[in-house]
Formats: structure tokens, sequence, C-alpha cells
């Protein structure tokens, strides 16, 4: 790209039509790898088109490994048939090398995608990433919130936002990150995922037991409630949860405007413009969670 702009890169690997239904086919590291050395902004396209849906793991995998030198904003489309879609993303890095230039991630498409980026920038201050919007997303989002930029300081909450798609993402946390309309259950005890989203936040979290009700607290099927005055800043708030949480027990709590979920003994995650939720819970006897 001897002029520097926007620029698409389209992975297209369409299965033979002679292939026999059925057919699993083992996925390889990538399909194709593209550096793009003067594009500003980069598109990914995914248009792969699979015989039928795959029968086995790794089967209709389309993989695109991607480097960005230059590239501030990245556009996904997750498309193609029967197909699911991963994307290994490299980011460019300032001329200084202190931080990474990519500060945008949009996602769309119908398939599912596996999105990894890996940043260039200095240890301390390597993703600058504000914002990955997956709202229109139809397909499950595989993802870390690891992706986006860290907050300044501990329950600041004021690093970058995954906004996430139409259900059924699959999103490991971090804590201090932020997310956004997350799917929720619509009840208790969820033995598989089914519309709603999993949340990864703890190798061995689990919904906190119940607490009567008390002159400050009510602890119900994974919902925090706090009775009386309630707590004068966020930070109280925090406080008040661990408080009585113990190790690796999850709570949802609502301060404000915002949610927040916490896992005892790993950290707090803000459930940015989310009330009203009834609870949290784990899916089947996995450690995995999801909203209610």
């Amino acid at each position: 790209q001897k002029t520097a702009g926007a620029m698409t890169v389209t992975l297209d690997i369409d299965e033979p039509a002679t292939t026999a239904a059925a057919t699993t086919t083992a996925s390889t590291a990538h399909d194709a790898a593209v550096t793009a050395t003067n594009a500003t902004s980069l598109k990914a396209v995914f248009d792969s088109a699979f015989k039928d849906a795959a029968t086995g793991a790794g089967d209709n995998v389309a993989n695109l490994v991607l480097a960005g030198t230059k590239a501030a904003t990245l556009e996904v489309v997750s498309g193609g048939a029967f197909a699911s879609n991963k994307l290994d993303y490299t980011s460019g890095v300032s001329a200084t090398a202190t931080k990474d230039l990519l500060t945008s991630i949009t996602i769309t498409g119908d398939r599912a995608l596996d999105l990894a980026v890996t940043e260039s920038g200095a240890a301390a201050t390597q993703s600058q990433v504000a914002s990955i919007n997956a709202s229109a997303l139809t397909g499950a989002l595989t993802v870390s919130t690891a992706e986006l930029k860290a907050e300044s300081a501990a329950n600041t909450f004021d690093g970058g936002v995954l906004t996430f798609g139409g259900g059924n993402d699959v999103v490991t946390l971090t804590t201090g990150s932020s997310i956004a309309s997350v799917g929720k259950g619509t009840a208790e005890d969820a033995t598989t995922q089914s519309g709603f989203d999993v949340l990864k936040f703890g190798a061995a979290a689990v919904q906190a037991a119940d607490v009567a009700a008390t002159a400050t607290h009510t602890v119900k099927d994974g919902l925090f409630t706090f009775n009386g005055a309630g707590p004068a800043t966020l930070a109280d708030a925090i406080t008040a949860v661990t408080a009585v949480t113990a190790a690796n027990e999850a709570v949802v709590f609502q301060y404000l405007s915002n949610s927040y979920l916490s896992v005892d003994g790993v950290g707090v995650v803000e459930l940015e413009g989310m009330t009203g939720l009834l609870g949290v819970d784990t899916v089947g006897a996995t450690n995995d969670l999801y909203l209610i």
C-alpha cells in the first residue's frame, strides 16, 4: 500500500463442492498471514464457505493472522457459511515505542469469532483500546477484556469498554475492566449456555451463599442488596461486599447507575449501564458465571 489510508483484508477459503458431507478437517495454524505496513485503518472480512456444519474440533475454522503497523482502528466482519472464524491481530506501536496505536475494534457479522490481540508497546502502557464494540455481532464472540486499555488505578473502571453482541459470547474477565450489554439468563441453575453470555472470572468462582436480611445488606441468588442508607462511595460499596462474601464467592450489586460483578479474592468488573439484575450463578458444575 503506497499511500497511507484504509485497507480491507478478506479471507475466503471456500471448501470444495466435492467435499463429502460431514467431513472433519483439522484446523491449521493459520490460513493466511498479512502484515499491513501503511494502513491507518484496517477491515478484516471473513467470507469462507464450508460444505456443512462443523463435525469435530477444529472443523470449519477460518484463521487469519493480521498485523497492522500503523492502524488505529480495526473493523472485523465475521461472516461465511458454516464458518467459525479466528483472528490473531498484532497492533502497531507509536514512534516512541511506549504505547500501541490501536484504539478501537468494531465487530459485525453472523458467525462465531475468536479474537486475540497482541500488543507491541512497552509493558507499562500496552493496550490503548478504548472500545471493543460487538453490539452488531450475532455470532458468538470469544475474547478477553485483557485486550482493553487498563484502568488507571484500582477500581476506577476508566479503561476500555467491551460491548457484547447477540448472546452466547464467552468472555474472560480481568479485574477493573468494564463490560456492557451482557446477555442474561432467565433463572438460576442453568446447566448449559443457552442464549446468555458466559463470564470466566476466577478458576474457582461460585455463587455466594444466601444471607438473610440484616440492617445493612441481603444476599439472595448471587444478588447483594444494600439495606438502610447504603454506601456513600463505590469504594465503600466494594469494601462492604467483600466483607460479607467468602473467598471465590460471586455476587452482583448495584451502585448508582451501574452494576458490578465481584468475585471475592479475584476482583471486580463494572457492568456499565446495567441495572435491575436479579443475581449471578454458575453454569452447571463449571465455574463459569452468567448474569440473571
